[in-house]
């Protein structure tokens, strides 16, 4: 029964960090967008994340001697977008099984109401055989 609530744990872990690690993919890419703005005219954005990841692209443009921001974005990207895609594969071909079924809450509480009038029928069954 732990491995059916880990494998549910597991199934559930790979949509919710997809999804965040989406929505870090559409941050990265909006920064690529602007990148003109933020590097080339050096604007300053107002939102503390986007201001934080300029801070850090520039000083690891500053350290490193050849690489632009446009490379580091870009490479970034298309590292984000292999991860993205291996996430999908595995969420898609590759979920934790048992028996061949996807472990979801829903076949759990299945599983629980099937015991549960299981075991009120047995009960019901030795009373009325005891009387």
């Amino acid at each position: 029964m732990r491995e059916l609530v880990l494998g549910i744990k597991l199934n559930k872990f790979y949509k919710i960090h997809k999804n965040n690690f989406e929505e870090m993919q559409i941050f990265i890419s909006d920064i690529a967008r602007k990148t003109e703005w933020y590097f080339n005219k050096n604007l300053t954005p107002k939102n503390y994340l986007y201001s934080f990841i300029v801070d850090h692209f520039k000083s690891e443009c500053r350290n490193s001697r050849g690489l632009s921001v446009n490379k580091r974005l870009e490479d970034l990207l298309s590292t984000m977008k292999e991860i993205n895609r291996d996430l999908q594969f595995e969420e898609t071909h590759r979920p934790f099984t048992v028996l061949g079924f996807e472990p979801s809450t829903y076949l759990l509480r299945t599983i629980g109401i099937g015991v549960a009038s299981l075991t009120f029928a047995i009960t019901q069954y030795a009373i009325r055989q005891a009387k």
